[in-house]
């Protein structure tokens, strides 16, 4: 009898290590301030939501990871999903046409991004423990480039989504030889 029962309780406790995804993940719930953009970048932000809304369901968002430089901005843009988030360090939201854009790093002291005095919106994100960068070296940008239409220094950008950005591309120069 007592065997019965090791055996089933090992078999149990197996399956419950196997199937319980509480252990690989780590639940946030975050609120976060509501941004606008300024007018040189609101047009691509929305051509980029709205050229991808067939690759990316209500389960996915966009991460906009914002840095500023000594001579440079740079700005990265990630789908990523609501329930293995690579990130959770998020500090602001905007919403266009019901797509979510979070943002992160130096955003807020960039004047393109404007709080509004709206209330904060709270969103749950689940971040996957281990490599938070399986693949991502792997994906071809679909937009890459340096943005001038911003006042201020220019900006580096990349683009990560499956679909091309219609009215914006991507232009390569040769290298010197």
């Amino acid at each position: 009898m007592k065997t019965k029962t090791v055996i089933l309780l090992s078999s149990l406790l197996i399956y419950l290590n196997i199937n319980c995804k509480g252990q690989e993940y780590d639940s946030s719930y975050l609120k976060l301030p509501e941004y606008q953009v300024d007018s040189c970048l609101s047009e691509l932000l929305a051509t980029v939501a709205q050229s991808n809304k067939q690759y990316y369901s209500d389960k996915y968002f966009y991460s906009l990871t914002f840095k500023e430089g000594k001579k440079t901005r740079y700005m990265s843009i990630t789908p990523g999903m609501w329930s293995e988030a690579r990130y959770v360090d998020y500090g602001g939201i905007l919403k266009i046409n019901n797509i979510t854009f979070l943002f992160r790093g130096d955003f807020q002291q960039d004047s393109i991004f404007k709080r509004t005095n709206l209330p904060q919106i709270e969103v749950k994100l689940r971040k996957e423990k281990g490599d938070s960068d399986k693949g991502a070296f792997f994906i071809e940008p679909s937009l890459q480039g340096v943005y001038y239409e911003c006042k201020g220094m220019p900006i580096y950008m990349e683009v990560y989504t499956k679909g091309k950005i219609p009215n914006f591309e991507m232009k390569v120069h040769p290298s010197p030889k």
